[in-house]
């Protein structure tokens, strides 16, 4: 799956969990914008993907490791085991 459509898909199921419409999105983003990222035609910025998250009450890291999950297949689990060994690593860098 391609990642824009991991996203959108993950996006929209956590919405749609949350109880939320596409509208509930508009203090970010058009809600025909919303309709894109969820088809996966559009991407989200950096900084847009956190204003979804406030929206959505998920953490930015969550709702990534779920896309990355669904867009290689690996367990949500597993990817954070690997993401916390690799932020072990990188901390021992000085200017982190």
């Amino acid at each position: 799956m391609d990642y824009n459509e991991a996203f959108g898909s993950v996006f929209r199921s956590i919405r749609l969990h949350r109880g939320l419409t596409q509208e509930a999105f508009q203090s970010v983003a058009s809600e025909r914008y919303i309709r894109n990222i969820e088809k996966g035609e559009y991407s989200a910025s950096i900084a847009l993907v956190r204003d979804l998250c406030d929206v959505l009450r998920v953490s930015p890291i969550t709702l990534m490791a779920i896309v990355e999950a669904k867009h290689t297949g690996k367990g949500t689990e597993a990817l954070m085991k690997t993401a916390i060994t690799e932020l072990k690593n990188i901390k021992k860098t000085p200017d982190l």
